[in-house]
């Protein structure tokens, strides 16, 4: 079966969490010396759930957009962090699901519009460190497998992919006390990818493993903390902003049953997503 939608490949960066998973799990152990030095450590877990706006871009190797996809995913997030003076630690796993509008060009060079059924789901490990009372140093992980599945039309056959891809990042945030029981908090993230790979199967092809070219992120996120007198509860209204770009990766052969069959590469492409989220949080 000939393919109908230009070749695209998406990335998987996986795995390992670095020297940060490392600190963490030391943090995490219990003392054997003194109890004292789990004093002022809390606990907390956070829900949540929003929507995003998500922007899709593939480019061709001269810089022009070939590829569109727009649309709005449900988000939903589940968090743990602990609290101590000395440091904020927080394990989060957050989940998008839905549709967006695809415009993209079939392998004729004709105009083709469908759907993309979206499911990314993103693991994310962050340490915090207290510069004063209002800033605070950071360096995180996130590990994010992201499915796209473009859907077939009369006149064009639709495929999936699926990529990997974990970014090490490092950032800082503000916090502002608006009231006694009201805070702002700002953030603003840059990171680099490691570990990525796309898993692309075109219709009539065995399935390809394709490489990602190099990887940044740059995010940027405020959150509004409103607290409960005399009560462990919290709400959060939370907005952002996080975009990923990428640039070509390297060509890849393609096989039919086990033989030579053409090549794909995947192009430079670029993922925007705004966010709205409500959060409420629980701690002990």
């Amino acid at each position: 079966m000939e393919r109908s939608f230009v070749l695209k490949t998406s990335c998987i960066r996986q795995r390992a969490f670095g020297p940060l998973s490392v600190v963490l799990c030391c943090l995490m152990q219990p003392s054997t010396s003194h109890a004292s030095g789990l004093d002022g450590l809390t606990w907390r877990i956070e829900q949540s759930v929003g929507v995003v706006d998500s922007q899709w871009r593939e480019k061709t190797n001269t810089g022009v957009v070939h590829v569109k996809e727009s649309g709005s995913l449900g988000a939903v997030v589940t968090a743990f962090s602990m609290s101590h003076p000395w440091f904020h630690a927080s394990v989060r796993y957050e989940q998008l699901l839905g549709d967006r509008l695809y415009e993209g060009v079939t392998n004729q060079g004709v105009r083709a519009t469908s759907t993309t059924n979206v499911k990314n789901g993103m693991l994310g490990l962050t340490l915090l460190a207290p510069v004063n009372s209002n800033w605070a140093l950071g360096v995180a992980t996130d590990r994010i497998s992201m499915h796209r599945d473009i859907r077939s039309t009369p006149t064009a056959v639709g495929y999936p992919e699926h990529y990997k891809y974990t970014f090490g990042k490092v950032g800082v945030q503000h916090r502002l006390a608006l009231m006694p029981d009201l805070q702002l908090e700002t953030s603003v993230w840059l990171g680099k990818s490691f570990d990525d790979s796309l898993l692309l199967r075109l219709p009539g092809y065995d399935a390809a493993h394709m490489s990602l070219g190099h990887g940044r992120t740059t995010e940027v996120g405020w959150r509004l903390v409103k607290s409960f007198a005399d009560s462990k509860w919290q709400a959060s209204l939370k907005f952002g902003y996080r975009k990923e770009r990428f640039k070509a990766g390297e060509a890849t052969t393609l096989f039919k049953a086990g033989r030579i069959a053409g090549s794909a590469q995947q192009p430079a492409w670029q993922h925007g997503a705004a966010h709205l989220v409500a959060e409420l949080s629980y701690g002990f």
